[in-house]
């Protein structure tokens, strides 16, 4: 897969994030990684504009759904936080690496990518507690259960 490819399958990602349903906070993740993974692929030039524009756009999109998803678990000033610095991440596959690298502050851009994936651990964190949730936490009351009678049986032996 192309850098090209990458960032039209992570576009694709918000769109659908963007629509509110009950992926919305996975596919964010998955865009999320999908942008920090398309940053350590091999590219020697600049993405299309259109596609770059694309990205871009299906990132501001998605963030009401997603900040509206993750709410009150994360606060949707973090939630646009990471998502405009993955957005500002996102323009610098526009232009060449070496291009990029001569034009921005690198500290700018660490944090960019900082923050672009302390968004997606965060909501990876909400997306799990979640489903454990709604599974009834089964592991937590199993080991609860196992040691209430493993207590059990040593007090009978005492």
């Amino acid at each position: 897969m192309t850098v090209d490819e990458m960032l039209q399958t992570i576009a694709a990602r918000f769109d659908r994030a963007a629509t509110a349903g009950p992926d919305c906070i996975g596919e964010a993740v998955a865009g999320l990684c999908g942008l920090l993974a398309a940053g350590l692929m091999p590219n020697d030039r600049g993405a299309p504009a259109n596609v770059v524009g694309s990205l871009v756009s299906a990132i501001a999109s998605a963030a009401p759904a997603v900040a509206d998803a993750a709410h009150p678990r994360i606060s949707p000033d973090a939630v646009y936080l990471g998502l405009a610095a993955a957005s500002g991440f996102a323009s610098l596959f526009s232009q060449a690496p070496t291009d990029a690298a001569a034009a921005v502050d690198p500290l700018l851009a660490a944090d960019r990518i900082d923050h672009t994936a302390l968004l997606a651990d965060e909501l990876d964190a909400v997306m799990r507690r979640r489903r454990i949730e709604e599974r009834g936490d089964v592991f937590r009351r199993t080991i609860t259960i196992r040691r209430a009678l493993a207590a059990e049986s040593a007090g009978a032996l005492n």
